[in-house]
């Protein structure tokens, strides 16, 4: 039996998710922005745009709107354009871009509220709320590592679709060893986080992976991780401060000098 849930979704969330689900379909950035409109009502509006008559025909089509949904969401006789959408076609976006429905919603000045979603692992990366269970597993990157080359190149080639769908490749790099590897790459899978290390790289495909040392990680392997990386950050930009400071005052000593 399935467990039903109730979501929380900040506003700014809802609005990026709505915003970045029209600059899918339109092909290009539309910033919105989600509030609570009155005591239970809520709405999405376009930041400096106005959709025109085109656009808003193309958003409907893209989500398979109703004649009804789709004459809410045109402007009123006499004008070209409109500052949002009707509820029901960003009803819509929203679920598109969760990949997910509710039974209702219900709107309070801090969020919104899901109510009666199937439970999921989920995390938020950007504008997107992404569901693991829609994401490629750790075999089957494992596998056109084996057909392609285990490589940062074909990495990228795998998580392609994730860079077009969420403008995020869902992967990122850890420059720093973990004295058994020289660094790693985290990918999102479904089973959850992935740590992919290398000891070399080159020109073409540039980090070359160890196959044999590809795992799943924990929270404290990655809070280890943000620790090592936060203390070599550190140690950086103290010497960093220290250079910088020697050739200022080399520069001023060179120039007392002229004089």
């Amino acid at each position: 039996m399935r467990k039903l849930v109730t979501w929380e979704l900040p506003w700014t969330l809802v609005g990026d998710i709505v915003g970045a689900q029209l600059g899918n379909i339109l092909g290009k950035e539309i910033k919105c922005k989600a509030s609570l409109d009155d005591w239970d009502y809520w709405a999405v509006s376009f930041i400096d745009y106005r959709m025109p008559i085109n656009e808003i025909k193309l958003v409907c089509g893209n989500v398979h709107a109703t004649d009804d949904e789709k004459k809410d969401a045109l402007p009123m006789e006499g004008e070209k354009n409109v500052g949002s959408l009707g509820n029901a076609i960003v009803d819509k976006l929203l679920s598109n871009g969760m990949g997910a429905s509710w039974e209702l919603s219900f709107a309070k000045e801090n969020a919104l509220y899901l109510i009666g979603c199937e439970e999921r692992d989920c995390i938020n990366i950007g504008k997107h709320l992404i569901f693991y269970d829609t994401l490629k597993s750790k075999e089957e990157l494992i596998d056109y590592f084996i057909k392609n080359s285990p490589t940062e190149r074909s990495l990228a080639d795998f998580c392609h679709e994730y860079a077009e769908r969420y403008q995020n490749s869902l992967y990122w790099h850890y420059p720093l060893s973990d004295s058994e590897h020289l660094g790693a790459y985290l990918v999102l899978v479904k089973e959850g986080v992935l740590y992919v290390p290398y000891d070399d790289a080159d020109k073409v495909s540039c980090e070359l992976f160890c196959l044999e040392g590809i795992k799943l990680v924990d929270a404290d392997d990655v809070f280890d991780m943000e620790r090592n990386f936060e203390d070599n950050a550190t140690r950086f930009l103290e010497n960093i401060r220290v250079l910088r400071s020697y050739l200022v005052s080399k520069m001023k000593d060179e120039e007392d000098d002229e004089e």
